[in-house]
């Protein structure tokens, strides 16, 4: 079947002027086939042959709605996403700093689909989590999720922004919040927890490279996901190199991967550069996967997407 892919509007705010290209590899990567893109006054249209599930079209983050493409006539296609928690979950907060929905969303499918285990064992790990963009998007995939955040005023917006929409929207949930029972004594280890229908989203104040002190030795998850801090002012000390910071992190967070699980890192490509950041996570088993989503984010921000692997 043809079918034409209409490209969010919200791409241009996330990706800029790259958006139809960022676009066309989400595609490739995600459904497996090479769009053609085709203008129709302001709108862009990804024409694809495609046979497989509607579904797995819906969930792509640069795409607004899908039409059968009947000899260039147009019939919009009644299906559905099928997301778990409500879209004003994510998109309602607002804070500054906050990670953009949609790149969010594109590196939560590329692991999925780069991850070789089966979709009901996926756990989510965001190791310099944030406010828990990434957690709340897991939520409306049905994926259990644990964040580590070092701002301990990251666990008040969570909590508060997250209760505001559930009630707004009705959406049936468990709250639990305090210390973790083992470190009800430790001056971190604060966490606030939401319990939906599908899933757990759990965000943890506390620095990742202590991630076993937080989650447990034994504790280990299918997708890594996390957009890294932009700048060298992120990172606290006497060492101010994200570099040195992100060495110290890799082996607990590659430890912490299930094996056929996969790691989506955003990051300013000015600091470091891509090679570096793939030497850091190389070092300690991960494979590569040659991936071109690169864009522009402000004259200091060329951000991109690595991705890796476990075997």
């Amino acid at each position: 079947m043809l079918y034409s892919l209409l490209i969010s509007p919200l791409c241009r705010g996330a990706f800029f002027t790259e958006y139809v290209e960022i676009a066309c590899h989400e595609v490739e990567q995600i459904l497996g086939t090479t769009p053609i893109r085709r203008d129709v006054g302001e709108l862009t249209f990804l024409d694809i042959t495609f046979s497989g599930e509607l579904r797995d079209i819906t969930r792509l983050s640069t795409i607004q709605g899908v039409f059968e493409n009947h000899d260039g006539l147009l019939k919009p296609c009644g299906v559905a996403p099928d997301f778990c928690t409500p879209r004003s979950l994510v998109f309602g907060p607002k804070y500054p700093g906050k990670t953009n929905e949609l790149l969010t969303q594109l590196a939560l499918n590329l692991a999925i689909s780069k991850s070789t285990l089966p979709a009901e064992a996926h756990t989510l790990l965001d190791p310099m989590a944030g406010r828990g963009t990434t957690l709340l998007w897991s939520s409306r995939y049905g994926i259990d999720a644990d964040g580590i955040e070092l701002d301990p005023k990251a666990l008040v917006d969570f909590q508060r922004e997250v209760k505001k929409y559930t009630k707004l929207d009705r959406t049936k949930h468990k709250y639990s919040g305090g210390s973790l029972p083992h470190l009800k004594k430790s001056s971190d280890g604060a966490y606030s927890e939401f319990k939906f229908q599908d899933s757990t989203s759990r965000l943890i104040h506390g620095d990742s490279r202590d991630l076993t002190k937080f989650v447990g030795q034994k504790r280990r998850y299918s997708l890594i996901i996390s957009d890294l801090p932009y700048g060298v002012q992120h990172f606290a000390g006497n060492d101010r190199s994200p570099l040195n910071v992100l060495r110290e992190c890799a082996p607990i967070w590659v430890k912490a991967m299930k094996k056929g699980g996969s790691m989506v890192l955003a990051f300013n490509s000015f600091i470091p550069k891509r090679q570096e950041m793939v030497e850091v996570f190389q070092s300690q088993g991960l494979n590569l996967t040659p991936l071109a989503f690169e864009h522009r984010v402000s004259e200091s921000i060329r951000r991109e997407l690595v991705v890796f692997n476990k075997v």
